[in-house]
Formats: structure tokens, sequence, C-alpha cells
């Protein structure tokens, strides 16, 4: 799926949401979510979008016609206080609209 097809995907498929996963600091990847799973974003050659910033990936949203997303962040090597090791994931999920959230 390219940035270009997105605001189109999520117009006919009411499962379909964009997330913007904090991988790093200073790594963000945009992902489409729907019923039949979640797929990275890519670019022309098929290499999946790595943004620097989550600004940039705004910027791109909002230039290609997407308004609202799902910023993650997944808690790192599962490491939460009281939770054991082999415990259940967990995330941060933010839903961003990004005509009028702050960010």
């Amino acid at each position: 799926m390219q940035i270009k097809q997105l605001a189109p995907q999520l117009a006919l498929d009411a499962t379909a949401i964009v997330e913007l996963h904090a991988i790093d600091p200073i790594v963000y990847v945009l992902y489409l979510s729907n019923s039949l799973g979640r797929q990275p974003v890519r670019d022309k050659e098929g290499k999946t979008i790595i943004y620097r910033s989550q600004n940039a990936a705004r910027k791109d949203l909002i230039d290609n016609g997407v308004t609202t997303f799902d910023f993650v962040h997944m808690t790192a090597y599962d490491e939460i206080v009281g939770m054991p090791e082999w415990g259940t994931r967990q995330e941060q999920r933010r839903t961003v609209n990004i005509e009028s959230d702050e960010y």
C-alpha cells in the first residue's frame, strides 16, 4: 500500500485505520490496519517508508488526504512494573485528528 492509496482505502473500508508506530525516538513507520491485518505503507519502489519525526509523517498524511490516524507506542521489551515477562504486550494508543489536535 502506497501513501497516496490510503485516503481512498479509508473511504472504501470502514474497518481501515492508519497507524503511526513509534519504533524508536527518531524512527516512525506508517501502517494501514484493517480486518485483514496490518501492512506497512511503502514507497514507489516497495520499500517501507521510515520517518525521522512525527511531524514529517503528519505532513505526508495531510498532503495525501488523510485526516485521522492512531499514534501507537509499544512498550519496550515488555517492561511494565508488575507485569510478568510473558504478559500481553502493552501499547499506548491515541487517535489524532490532524486538522484539530495539537501534536
